[in-house]
């Protein structure tokens, strides 16, 4: 896209690097973080909620760190191995975070792959999801101007992320997050999995929709890493809200506040009676407005944030935190076998570009998988933790098979149907 100002045309261009983040928080206790764990499931259920979460949770004090970034979808392949195929295949420069466990997958992919350290580069994990991106944006060693794609490990089966990077309003500002919006998302077909589409959201053209919070955003240099810790600590069950960049504004939101428009105030305001009800045990969704979002950041931090909903992949949604989460995807590459029974890449061909890769990258880690503790035997892993969680069943049958059904809302036949037409869309 030619544009009249060469310097916002040359950042358009540079957006050729990503961080890969396939670290998540630890927990001190996993018998504490598995009562919570289940107790969440239960406020879940409680709530009425379409998705039911035993999520996936890292502990200090466990002999196997049940890394979701680790687990398999795909035979013995790991989360993480998914993008950073598809982005070394696409061309970028990538920087992968996470532990030392994920260190062994980088390097098997480097050596498949055939690129050096210059192109797929290991980091080790920090603390928390704002020192990751910025440890990945450092050892990417991006010049001024440059943006950078982040992305997670759990989001796979989103393979093509050039509306991203080549969004327009990437050379404009300094973090563009596009929000998984219900109705944007499946505009082009069916819903095929539920989702909890926890808050209503606004965009600049004044359009709302039940949305969920993004997993991809493209930054740049200029923008305040440690903002992303404040809004995103308390995403869980509809609590992401605009309130942290007020108290995270200190004295300059007190001295402005002023200034802003009578929009921002009353969403200001709706939001804060939302987190007084929630405080009583009532849930109201909060309210996220991308013009309040905008004009905080600008006033208070001097800078440019933009917050839109209008993607249209659906996979984009479903990202792997939780068990459930996981045993879809498994389900969907299960059918995509079935339906081609003569296909030397199990299906594969019919839903990814990158199915040769996926293939024999499994082969590689027949000889990776033993010094990972969740790859070691994995099916025996995962039908412990299903009895330590008190799930309502074990998840494998004694032969190896998947046993638990596709959760309440998955369609795994038109999930199938909507990745195959996809692929030939991406081909014609």
């Amino acid at each position: 896209m030619k544009m009249d100002n060469p310097d916002l045309e040359q950042r358009l261009q540079d957006v050729q690097h990503v961080v890969i983040s396939a670290s998540h928080d630890i927990y001190k206790s996993r018998s504490k973080v598995d009562k919570d764990t289940i107790d969440g499931a239960e406020a879940y259920r409680r709530e009425g909620l379409s998705c039911i979460s035993y999520k996936f949770r890292r502990a200090a004090d466990d002999d196997i760190d049940e890394n979701k970034a680790l687990m398999p979808a795909y035979r013995d392949v790991p989360l993480v191995a998914h993008n950073i195929i598809a982005r070394i295949r696409q061309g970028f420069t990538v920087a992968v975070v996470g532990s030392a466990e994920v260190k062994l997958v980088v390097d098997g992919l480097r050596d498949y792959l055939g690129v050096t350290e210059d192109r797929l580069k290991y980091v080790p994990e920090g603390k928390s999801y704002a020192e990751n991106v910025k440890k990945g944006r450092k050892a990417l060693g991006l010049k001024k101007g440059q943006r950078y794609l982040f992305e997670p490990a759990d989001v796979i089966l989103d393979e093509d992320v050039s509306d991203l990077c080549a969004d327009p309003d990437v050379a404009e500002y300094d973090c563009v997050a596009n929000f998984n919006g219900q109705e944007s998302a499946f505009s082009d077909t069916t819903e095929f999995f539920p989702r909890n589409y926890n808050f209503d959201f606004t965009d600049l053209d004044g359009i709302m929709q039940p949305t969920k919070e993004c997993n991809k955003m493209v930054f740049s240099k200029r923008f305040p890493l440690w903002i992303l810790n404040a809004l995103y600590r308390n995403r869980e069950k509809g609590r992401l809200n605009i309130l942290p960049l007020l108290t995270l504004g200190g004295a300059k939101f007190l001295t402005r506040y002023h200034s802003l428009s009578q929009h921002t105030k009353e969403v200001i305001r709706y939001n804060r009676q939302s987190l007084a009800l929630r405080k009583e045990g009532i849930q109201r969704k909060f309210s996220f407005s991308a013009a309040t979002a905008k004009e905080i950041m600008q006033a208070i931090f001097n800078r440019k944030l933009l917050i839109k909903a209008d993607h249209k992949e659906p996979f984009r949604i479903k990202d792997i935190d939780a068990w459930h989460d996981l045993w879809y995807y498994q389900h969907i590459f299960d059918e995509v076998k079935q339906r081609y029974p003569d296909s030397s890449l199990d299906g594969l061909e019919h839903i990814s570009r990158y199915a040769e890769d996926l293939v024999n990258f499994n082969e590689r880690m027949q000889k990776i998988k033993g010094q990972i503790g969740v790859l070691k035997d994995f099916r025996g892993y995962a039908n412990k933790r299903a009895s330590d969680l008190q799930m309502e069943q074990q998840p494998f049958n004694k032969d190896g098979t998947l046993a638990i059904p596709p959760a309440k809302g998955e369609d795994i036949g038109a999930s199938v149907d909507y990745l195959i037409q996809r692929k030939k869309k991406k081909t014609a």
